[in-house]
Protein backbone atom coordinates (compact mmCIF):
# COMPACT_ATOMS: atom_id res chain seq x y z
CA UNK A 1 0.00 0.00 0.00
CA UNK A 2 1.59 3.21 -1.07
CA UNK A 3 2.09 5.85 1.91
CA UNK A 4 0.22 8.95 2.26
CA UNK A 5 2.82 11.65 1.62
CA UNK A 6 2.57 14.96 3.70
CA UNK A 7 0.35 17.59 2.36
CA UNK A 8 -1.71 14.62 0.44
CA UNK A 9 -5.15 13.61 0.92
CA UNK A 10 -5.95 10.18 1.25
CA UNK A 11 -8.43 10.50 -1.68
CA UNK A 12 -5.69 11.26 -4.03
CA UNK A 13 -3.59 8.26 -3.22
CA UNK A 14 -6.37 5.95 -4.00
CA UNK A 15 -6.72 4.50 -7.11
CA UNK A 16 -9.43 6.28 -9.76
CA UNK A 17 -11.22 3.33 -9.83
CA UNK A 18 -11.56 2.78 -6.47
CA UNK A 19 -12.53 6.05 -5.14
CA UNK A 20 -15.40 5.82 -8.33
CA UNK A 21 -16.88 3.31 -6.43
CA UNK A 22 -16.59 5.12 -3.40
CA UNK A 23 -18.71 7.71 -4.50
CA UNK A 24 -21.22 5.10 -5.64
CA UNK A 25 -21.85 3.72 -2.71
CA UNK A 26 -22.27 7.33 -1.11
CA UNK A 27 -25.38 8.57 -3.43
CA UNK A 28 -26.93 5.15 -3.09
CA UNK A 29 -26.56 5.76 0.73
CA UNK A 30 -28.62 8.70 -0.05
CA UNK A 31 -31.14 7.30 -2.23
CA UNK A 32 -31.77 5.02 0.78
CA UNK A 33 -32.34 7.15 2.83
CA UNK A 34 -34.85 9.55 0.73
CA UNK A 35 -36.59 6.56 -0.28
CA UNK A 36 -36.72 5.21 3.41
CA UNK A 37 -38.12 8.56 4.30
CA UNK A 38 -40.68 8.86 1.58
CA UNK A 39 -41.87 5.22 2.18
CA UNK A 40 -42.49 6.63 6.06
CA UNK A 41 -44.69 9.48 4.73
CA UNK A 42 -46.81 7.21 2.57
CA UNK A 43 -47.44 5.35 5.63
CA UNK A 44 -48.48 8.35 7.27
CA UNK A 45 -50.61 9.84 4.49
CA UNK A 46 -52.39 6.26 3.76
CA UNK A 47 -53.13 5.72 7.30
CA UNK A 48 -55.06 8.90 7.32
CA UNK A 49 -58.17 8.87 5.34
CA UNK A 50 -59.79 12.23 4.35
CA UNK A 51 -63.82 12.11 3.55
CA UNK A 52 -65.77 14.79 2.56
CA UNK A 53 -69.49 15.10 1.74
CA UNK A 54 -72.45 17.60 1.89
CA UNK A 55 -73.69 17.63 5.21
CA UNK A 56 -76.01 19.41 7.75
CA UNK A 57 -74.84 20.42 11.00
CA UNK A 58 -77.79 18.40 13.65
CA UNK A 59 -76.23 19.28 17.01
CA UNK A 60 -73.21 21.15 18.73
CA UNK A 61 -72.19 19.89 21.81
CA UNK A 62 -69.37 21.47 24.09
CA UNK A 63 -66.04 19.10 23.97
CA UNK A 64 -63.85 22.07 25.63
CA UNK A 65 -63.62 25.44 26.11
CA UNK A 66 -62.02 25.68 22.98
CA UNK A 67 -63.77 23.28 20.81
CA UNK A 68 -67.05 21.50 19.52
CA UNK A 69 -68.20 18.32 18.91
CA UNK A 70 -69.75 18.61 15.26
CA UNK A 71 -72.87 16.12 14.92
CA UNK A 72 -73.83 15.65 11.38
CA UNK A 73 -75.87 14.28 9.00
CA UNK A 74 -74.68 13.37 5.68
CA UNK A 75 -75.63 11.89 2.17
CA UNK A 76 -72.84 9.64 1.66
CA UNK A 77 -71.95 8.50 5.31
CA UNK A 78 -75.14 8.54 7.40
CA UNK A 79 -74.55 10.25 10.93
CA UNK A 80 -70.81 10.89 11.92
CA UNK A 81 -69.34 12.88 14.78
CA UNK A 82 -66.51 15.53 14.07
CA UNK A 83 -63.85 17.43 16.75
CA UNK A 84 -63.48 20.97 15.64
CA UNK A 85 -60.37 21.97 17.72
CA UNK A 86 -60.54 25.45 18.61
CA UNK A 87 -63.70 26.33 16.58
CA UNK A 88 -65.30 27.92 19.79
CA UNK A 89 -62.43 31.24 19.43
CA UNK A 90 -63.24 34.01 17.37
CA UNK A 91 -60.18 33.66 15.54
CA UNK A 92 -60.75 30.11 14.65
CA UNK A 93 -60.90 29.46 11.04
CA UNK A 94 -64.64 27.63 11.54
CA UNK A 95 -65.76 30.96 12.64
CA UNK A 96 -69.53 31.69 10.89
CA UNK A 97 -69.12 28.17 9.93
CA UNK A 98 -70.73 26.05 12.10
CA UNK A 99 -73.97 26.17 13.56
CA UNK A 100 -77.33 24.95 13.58
CA UNK A 101 -79.21 23.73 10.53
CA UNK A 102 -76.10 24.52 8.15
CA UNK A 103 -76.28 22.73 4.88
CA UNK A 104 -72.54 22.38 4.00
CA UNK A 105 -69.44 20.59 2.16
CA UNK A 106 -67.56 18.82 5.06
CA UNK A 107 -64.14 17.39 5.16
CA UNK A 108 -62.43 15.59 7.63
CA UNK A 109 -60.07 13.04 8.94
CA UNK A 110 -60.97 9.17 9.74
CA UNK A 111 -60.10 8.48 12.87
CA UNK A 112 -58.00 5.34 12.83
CA UNK A 113 -60.28 3.89 16.07
CA UNK A 114 -63.67 4.94 17.22
CA UNK A 115 -65.91 7.51 15.93
CA UNK A 116 -65.31 10.97 16.33
CA UNK A 117 -63.36 12.05 13.66
CA UNK A 118 -61.29 15.28 12.87
CA UNK A 119 -63.00 18.12 10.75
CA UNK A 120 -60.79 19.65 8.48
CA UNK A 121 -63.25 21.74 6.93
CA UNK A 122 -66.70 23.09 6.36
CA UNK A 123 -67.58 25.12 3.39
CA UNK A 124 -70.96 26.52 4.07
CA UNK A 125 -74.12 25.98 1.57
CA UNK A 126 -77.19 27.29 3.15
CA UNK A 127 -77.19 28.95 6.35
CA UNK A 128 -80.83 28.40 6.98
CA UNK A 129 -81.03 31.47 9.41
CA UNK A 130 -84.87 31.80 9.71
CA UNK A 131 -84.89 28.72 11.41
CA UNK A 132 -82.60 30.19 14.01
CA UNK A 133 -84.70 33.50 14.08
CA UNK A 134 -87.60 31.52 15.55
CA UNK A 135 -87.97 29.14 18.02
CA UNK A 136 -91.03 27.06 16.86
CA UNK A 137 -88.94 26.47 13.82
CA UNK A 138 -86.09 25.60 15.72
CA UNK A 139 -87.99 23.19 18.11
CA UNK A 140 -89.56 21.51 14.95
CA UNK A 141 -86.19 21.62 13.22
CA UNK A 142 -84.65 19.97 16.10
CA UNK A 143 -87.09 17.53 16.74
CA UNK A 144 -86.58 15.76 13.16
CA UNK A 145 -82.99 15.68 13.82
CA UNK A 146 -83.66 13.78 17.00
CA UNK A 147 -85.92 11.39 14.99
CA UNK A 148 -83.57 10.73 13.07
CA UNK A 149 -80.87 10.24 15.50
CA UNK A 150 -83.39 7.60 16.88
CA UNK A 151 -84.07 5.68 13.52
CA UNK A 152 -80.67 5.12 11.99
CA UNK A 153 -77.38 3.37 12.74
CA UNK A 154 -74.14 5.93 12.94
CA UNK A 155 -72.03 5.81 10.03
CA UNK A 156 -74.41 3.99 7.67
CA UNK A 157 -75.50 5.85 4.31
CA UNK A 158 -79.17 6.92 3.94
CA UNK A 159 -79.45 9.39 1.29
CA UNK A 160 -82.99 9.22 1.32
CA UNK A 161 -83.59 10.38 4.85
CA UNK A 162 -80.62 13.00 4.15
CA UNK A 163 -83.14 14.14 1.34
CA UNK A 164 -86.09 14.04 3.25
CA UNK A 165 -84.34 16.25 6.77
CA UNK A 166 -83.16 18.81 3.65
CA UNK A 167 -86.62 19.06 2.44
CA UNK A 168 -87.95 19.49 5.72
CA UNK A 169 -85.85 22.05 7.20
CA UNK A 170 -85.75 24.22 3.51
CA UNK A 171 -89.74 24.08 3.88
CA UNK A 172 -89.54 25.44 7.33
CA UNK A 173 -87.43 28.70 5.77
CA UNK A 174 -90.18 28.80 3.53
CA UNK A 175 -93.24 27.98 4.91
CA UNK A 176 -92.55 27.66 8.53
CA UNK A 177 -93.33 25.43 11.38
CA UNK A 178 -96.46 23.61 11.04
CA UNK A 179 -98.39 20.24 13.16
CA UNK A 180 -99.45 19.32 9.11
CA UNK A 181 -95.62 19.86 8.56
CA UNK A 182 -94.00 17.63 11.51
CA UNK A 183 -96.95 14.69 10.87
CA UNK A 184 -95.97 14.71 6.92
CA UNK A 185 -92.11 14.27 8.10
CA UNK A 186 -93.17 11.32 10.34
CA UNK A 187 -95.36 10.01 7.81
CA UNK A 188 -92.20 9.85 5.42
CA UNK A 189 -89.91 8.50 7.82
CA UNK A 190 -92.44 5.72 8.99
CA UNK A 191 -92.78 4.43 5.11
CA UNK A 192 -89.09 4.46 4.76
CA UNK A 193 -88.98 2.37 7.62
CA UNK A 194 -91.45 -0.22 6.36
CA UNK A 195 -94.04 0.97 9.25
CA UNK A 196 -95.94 3.25 7.73
CA UNK A 197 -100.54 2.15 9.12
CA UNK A 198 -103.46 3.26 6.82
CA UNK A 199 -104.39 6.30 9.05
CA UNK A 200 -102.60 9.43 8.82
CA UNK A 201 -101.16 9.73 12.06
CA UNK A 202 -98.20 7.05 12.74
CA UNK A 203 -96.48 8.91 15.81
CA UNK A 204 -97.51 5.59 17.95
CA UNK A 205 -95.56 2.80 15.01
CA UNK A 206 -92.75 5.41 15.68
CA UNK A 207 -92.66 5.34 19.15
CA UNK A 208 -93.26 1.88 19.61
CA UNK A 209 -90.55 1.01 16.81
CA UNK A 210 -88.21 3.99 18.48
CA UNK A 211 -88.61 3.57 21.77
CA UNK A 212 -90.01 6.09 22.28
CA UNK A 213 -90.70 10.07 20.62
CA UNK A 214 -88.46 12.97 21.38
CA UNK A 215 -89.98 15.35 24.13
CA UNK A 216 -89.94 18.43 21.94
CA UNK A 217 -93.44 16.40 20.11
CA UNK A 218 -95.62 17.66 22.89
CA UNK A 219 -94.30 21.17 23.17
CA UNK A 220 -95.08 21.22 19.26
CA UNK A 221 -98.32 19.83 19.54
CA UNK A 222 -99.34 22.60 22.17
CA UNK A 223 -97.31 25.26 20.57
CA UNK A 224 -98.11 25.21 17.03
CA UNK A 225 -102.26 24.35 17.95
CA UNK A 226 -104.67 26.54 16.18
CA UNK A 227 -106.19 27.10 19.31
CA UNK A 228 -103.67 28.15 21.24
CA UNK A 229 -105.75 28.69 24.41
CA UNK A 230 -107.01 25.00 24.37
CA UNK A 231 -104.48 22.43 25.76
CA UNK A 232 -103.73 19.67 22.79
CA UNK A 233 -103.68 16.16 23.71
CA UNK A 234 -103.03 13.22 21.23
CA UNK A 235 -104.98 9.89 20.89
CA UNK A 236 -103.50 6.80 21.30
CA UNK A 237 -103.97 6.50 17.64
CA UNK A 238 -102.17 9.26 17.02
CA UNK A 239 -104.81 11.68 15.81
CA UNK A 240 -105.07 14.99 17.64
CA UNK A 241 -108.10 15.77 20.34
Amino acid sequence: MPLVGKGTSEDENRPLKVQRLLAQFAKLGKLAGIALKLSADCRVSLSVIMEHCQGILIRLTKLTDTSWIVHWFTAGHGLIKTVAKGARSPRSPFAGKLDLFFDAEVHWNRARTGELHQLRESAPISTREAIRGDYNAMLLSGYWCRLLELAVEREHPEPELFGLLKRGLDHVVEKGPSIRAMQHFEQELAKYLGIARERRHVAPALREALGGLPPQRAQLLERLSPARELPVAESESGDLK
